[in-house]
């Protein structure tokens, strides 16, 4: 059984990052297309031809081959195509989720404090999935190597979105896979720049579980590019975790994560140094 998992688990990260997305287009509609040798444009589609769209941009008018397109993101105006630039990662904070879904053909990667690798992908409006590992164990010997896999359902829309979800984790050593599991279920209300999370948790393994932990995340804009993001964790333990810390977005999508944790009590506080890219 644990060997029929940990295939399933490699073969949809395999899967998964082999993926390119992609839809077509209808005259009027606003996009903004990434193409395959990275470059990216926004405007308006005004012609569709064989072979080719005809966009509006603000420099004028660009022809596109289709062939040349890497992946697609549609909105209802071209302002609207210029703010999902800078939070292209509203479904997450640091590293707990929030309710809203990555949304459909986008994609990012994640890395926290160098050892903390994600990959995000908007599988479905509704349906998205996570996979990574931790690459410290790479380097000291014997400590098993930790993979992990997160599919997340969302449902709602604007301002308000619940989403149920699990992460797999598999631990492999020379002699042996360790699984365990978190199930999860989470409420996010506001848009995607300043929200309000609050959800709860349980981890599961060889048949039992552990007692239920809550959680209450949220991010708020500080200014264009900056925003203030925490997760907070309680429940049947000694003390609360707190994350704070600041996300600081740039005009290519790219997002730098500076902050800390701590658990009330400790005398100390451990940094918290990411980036997401998105792809």
């Amino acid at each position: 059984m644990k060997n029929l998992i940990l295939c399933t688990l490699l073969l949809l990260s395999t899967t998964l990052l082999g993926q390119q997305t992609g839809s077509p287009l209808n005259v009027d509609e606003y996009v903004a297309i990434k193409l395959l040798n990275g470059k990216k444009v926004n405007g308006q589609v005004v012609e569709i031809n064989g072979d080719t769209y005809l966009l509006k941009t603000e420099i004028g008018e660009v022809t596109i081959l289709k062939s040349d397109i890497k992946k697609i993101r549609k909105a209802d105006t071209l302002e609207e195509l210029k703010k999902q630039q800078y939070n292209a990662y509203a479904d997450s904070y640091f590293i707990l989720p929030s309710a809203r879904p990555v949304g459909k053909g986008n994609s990012y990667y994640k890395n926290y404090n160098l050892f903390y690798n994600q990959f995000s992908f908007g599988v479905s409006d509704n349906f998205s999935v996570s996979t990574g590992f931790e690459s410290y164990s790479f380097f000291v010997g014997e400590a098993p190597k930790i993979f992990f896999l997160a599919p997340k359902f969302s449902f709602g829309s604007d301002m308000s979105y619940f989403s149920v979800g699990t992460t797999l984790f598999a631990g492999l050593s020379d002699d042996e896979t360790e699984l365990i599991g978190l199930a999860y279920a989470n409420y996010t209300y506001g848009s995607e720049y300043k929200n309000i999370t609050v959800g709860a948790s349980f981890g599961y393994a060889d048949g039992g579980t552990s007692p239920v932990i809550f959680n209450i995340n949220g991010q708020y804009p500080v200014s264009n590019k900056v925003s203030l993001v925490t997760e907070i964790l309680f429940g049947n333990f000694d003390g609360v975790v707190v994350d704070l810390g600041l996300r600081i977005k740039t005009s290519g999508g790219i997002a730098f994560d500076a902050g800390f944790v701590t658990v009330s009590g400790a005398s100390g506080a451990l940094p918290i140094l990411g980036i997401t890219v998105p792809f």
